[in-house]
């Protein structure tokens, strides 16, 4: 390594090369304080994300919710995750969940949730064997379908798209509508 030029922070993050602007922004930066868990109660949340997962340690599988806390404003911004359990015992209680995401076939699973789905999620703290204190997502149900107008249309150079702005699934279900339909004939 030695004689190699290194490059300097902030040119490789696009600053200037006076040594400057990004020290002092990073020099003067505060540090963030530990994230504890929420406090137990009722929290309004965008469904952010949704995606196949599986545990950690024993590798269940599940369908991983990402939520971002949008009330109360001191919490907002904050993520929580909620784990729909996709196992023989916990598949019934977790395809009542996906069903109030609009989520119907296991062909959905494979995509994130519609966009704009605003949630109230009932949070405990829960603690792990280890001792640590983790939020857990008791309860949750749609308040708001907040999908903005058009998001859904097909890309107007979607090879897909029929012309006819086709927004069903190969399953079938239509995202425009949320119903669950007949497969489209492609």
């Amino acid at each position: 390594m030695q004689g190699e030029h290194r490059q300097r922070l902030d040119a490789i993050l696009g600053g200037a090369d006076d040594g400057g602007n990004f020290d002092d922004f990073f020099d003067n930066a505060p540090i963030a304080p530990d994230d504890e868990p929420l406090p137990p109660g009722r929290y309004r949340c965008l469904v952010a994300n949704g995606e196949l997962a599986r545990s950690k340690v024993r590798q269940t599988p599940s369908y991983k919710l990402s939520l971002d806390v949008l009330d109360p404003p001191a919490y907002a911004g904050r993520r929580v995750w909620h784990d729909l359990w996709l196992t023989p015992r916990a598949i019934v209680r977790s395809k009542r969940d996906l069903a109030k995401l609009r989520i119907h076939t296991a062909a959905q699973l494979h995509q994130a949730p519609p966009t704009g789905l605003v949630v109230e999620v009932t949070l405990a703290v829960r603690t792990g064997d280890d001792g640590t204190a983790f939020n857990r997502v008791t309860a949750f149900k749609v308040v708001e379908e907040g999908t903005p107008p058009g998001a859904l249309d097909p890309d107007d150079d979607d090879p897909d798209d029929d012309g006819e702005g086709d927004t069903r699934d190969r399953g079938g279900f239509d995202w425009r509508t949320g119903e669950q339909g007949e497969k489209p004939k492609r």
